[in-house]
């Protein structure tokens, strides 16, 4: 089943969708269902992306970003 809400934020309104995720993974963690909101993804930058999720819909305590060496880290 998908709800489908409109967000509201200082640069208009974009769609977001509630969607049941089946086998996800990141690295050496992995989920069988999750249930997350996917936000719409357009313009420049996000050519052949879907939308985009938050790390919250992992259920992920932390997550730590290091452009410099190309690495993403997680805590679940």
């Amino acid at each position: 089943t998908t709800t489908v809400q409109n967000l509201r934020h200082v640069g208009g309104s974009t769609r977001m969708r509630k969607v049941l995720l089946s086998d996800v993974s990141l690295g050496e963690s992995s989920w069988k269902t999750r249930e997350a909101h996917l936000v719409t993804a357009s313009g420049e930058g996000y050519s052949g992306t879907g939308g985009i999720m938050g790390p919250m819909s992992l259920g992920l305590k932390q997550l730590h970003l290091d452009f410099q060496n190309n690495r993403v880290g997680i805590e679940n």
